[in-house]
């Protein structure tokens, strides 16, 4: 994130609720109008890894996450690299 946009944030932190609700409101409006102008130019709008495979998400069964687990994390990091 740049400076300038992390001071943005910042700034815009302080604000009141109502001001940064309308302040995500005009920048999400802006973002879909760029969306919508890009679209009528013929531009293909932009697909995300997510958006493309999030019907598969929880379709098969399997362990959850196995970091929770400390059995599994068992000498993990200390193979060097050779």
């Amino acid at each position: 994130m740049t400076q300038r946009l992390e001071k943005a944030f910042k700034r815009a932190s302080r604000l009141p609720e109502a001001a940064q609700d309308a302040l995500a409101d005009e920048m999400l409006a802006r973002i879909e109008a760029e969306e919508a102008a890009n679209q009528a130019e013929g531009d293909e709008p932009f697909v995300s890894a997510y958006d493309v495979s999030k019907h598969l998400i929880g379709s098969i069964e399997g362990p959850g996450d196995l970091s929770t687990n400390p059995k599994y994390m068992d000498g993990f990091g200390e193979r060097s690299l050779r």
